[in-house]
Order: structure tokens, then C-alpha cells, then sequence
């Protein structure tokens, strides 16, 4: 069990450093990654979970602390979405 939470918590440090390798590496590379393009939201959801894990309750309550910067982070996020979305058609 001790074995498990080092390497759960060596993972969670490196988590950032790890996504960054990889996605170096597969826009270095992109013809040995075509065959992971079927497991895209299986693997976003895997990265939605690794980036869940580490927060705390105390993220949490700064996100309480300050709802117009969360406010501010959601209606940029929609905007460029939707800007987004509008220069594809």
C-alpha cells in the first residue's frame, strides 16, 4: 500500500510536467499517436481525473472567496468558445 501512494502522489506532483512531454511528443510525432485518436475522451477524462484528485478542500473555499474571478474565467471561457465555433462554420 505504501508503494501505491508514492506513486500516486510522485504522479500527482508530475502531473503538468507529464501532459507537457506528451503532448510535445505527439506534435514531434503525430503519425505514432493517430492510433490513440479513438480513446480521445476516454484519455481527457482520465486527464479530468488526474487534475480532480488533487484538489483539496481548501481549493475549494478560494474559489468561495472569489466568485468574480471564477464568474470572469466562465463567460471568457464561453466567449471563446463560441468565437471559436462561429470561425469553423
Amino acid at each position: 500500500m505504501q508503494a501505491l501512494l508514492k506513486l500516486t502522489n510522485f504522479v500527482s506532483k508530475t502531473f503538468a510536467l507529464w501532459a507537457i512531454v506528451f503532448a510535445l511528443l505527439a506534435f514531434l510525432f503525430p503519425a505514432q499517436f493517430k492510433i490513440f485518436a479513438p480513446y480521445i475522451p476516454y484519455l481527457l477524462g482520465l486527464v479530468m481525473f488526474g487534475m480532480g484528485i488533487t484538489l483539496t478542500f481548501a481549493d475549494f473555499s478560494e474559489v468561495a472567496k472569489h466568485p468574480k474571478s471564477v464568474f470572469i474565467g466562465v463567460i471568457y471561457h464561453y466567449a471563446c468558445y463560441r468565437i471559436r465555433i462561429s470561425k469553423s462554420l
